[in-house]
């Protein structure tokens, strides 16, 4: 594994570090916006001229105050922004295909004295080159990064992708792997082979159970897609499938005081909500990208061009955005 660690200048879960939850001010904190926001982070997404520019942006739960803080270089493409456990700094994914590079980076969010979000002290905790056949590429998967849920566990998950495009057994291997929030050693905690030399076993969509002690990730089987949940040695200790092939949809796993997880839909295909030991639900709920409120109470969503809030395991739905315009997806909500 040819990684590329680069040094973090700051441990962003120090006590007197930028990673203080915006309600108690944050970095920089104050202004006027309320202390609950900005809530979510989410892609940002704009086209012009038949050329699509990507950042990193933070919204307020009503869908108001849209507000990139990042923009990667041309020719890069972000995605998978998650919210560290006391909502200071946001970690992410950043690929450039044609150069075959792609790293995972940090950035601290605060709120200026006019109420507007801003980033800063960007920061890279993990890289891969080009001659590494591997990285945390995207293509419309979910590959993470998620950061993990209690502060004190201090540790980011995603999957390492293998990318050998001449056909080795390798082609598409993904690991299952964690690192310090401050970056420095990967641990990998499992890995999946492709049988096929394709696609198929791929892990996606990596998530934190509410006390840290486990890691759910669904798998490209070539349905019923399973999911399944590692413990800290790397073993399975659930393995649920569900009940079509909606290959790499998200999932989410909720906050404390709760034991589910939300795995989001494709098309037609329902979202579905899986307690660990048992069988999937469904509402018939359609949506992707679905994150929980900081209390459980509400799953964010999209659907279509819209932007939604629904109850779980309910069918009840408000739309927050009817025009979701610009937001290209990966919603991440702050449970602080």
């Amino acid at each position: 594994m040819a990684l590329l660690v680069a040094s973090c200048q700051q441990d962003p879960q120090s006590a007197n570090g930028p990673n203080l939850p915006l309600a108690q001010g944050g970095h920089g904190g104050g202004g006027s916006t309320t202390p609950a926001n900005p809530a979510i982070t989410y892609i940002s997404s704009t086209t012009s001229h038949g050329h699509t520019t990507w950042g990193i942006a933070v919204m307020d739960t009503s869908g108001a105050n849209q507000t990139v803080i990042y923009t990667p270089s041309t020719g890069y493409i972000v995605y998978n922004p998650t919210w560290s456990p006391t909502g200071g700094s946001i970690a992410f994914a950043e690929s450039d295909f044609s150069l075959g590079v792609s790293a995972i980076k940090v950035i601290d969010v605060s709120v200026n004295s006019s109420g507007v979000a801003v980033g800063s002290n960007l920061r890279t905790i993990a890289s891969w080159s080009a001659s590494d056949s591997e990285g945390v590429f995207n293509n419309d998967d979910d590959c993470g990064p998620a950061w993990c849920q209690q502060s004190t566990t201090g540790k980011i998950a995603f999957l390492l992708y293998h990318t050998n495009w001449s056909g080795s057994p390798n082609h598409y291997r993904t690991d299952l792997c964690t690192i310090p929030q401050a970056g420095g050693t990967v641990t990998m905690l499992a890995t999946r082979t492709p049988s096929n030399n394709g696609v198929a076993d791929m892990l996606f969509a990596p998530t934190w159970s509410p006390d840290d002690s486990h890691i759910a990730a669904r798998v490209f089987a070539g349905g019923p897609d399973p999911v399944l949940v590692f413990d800290m040695t790397g073993a399975v200790t659930d393995s649920t499938p569900l009940a079509t092939t909606s290959t790499n949809r998200p999932v989410r796993w909720s906050h404390s005081g709760l034991n589910e997880l939300v795995i989001g839909s494709g098309g037609t295909n329902p979202m579905y909500y899986l307690t660990p030991g048992s069988s999937p639900t469904s509402e018939s709920i359609t949506g992707s990208t679905g994150t929980w409120s900081p209390n459980n109470s509400g799953i964010m969503y999209l659907n279509g061009g819209a932007m939604l809030k629904v109850i779980p395991n309910t069918t009840t739905a408000t739309t927050v955005l009817s025009s979701a315009s610009g937001i290209g997806g990966n919603l991440d909500w702050r449970q602080n």
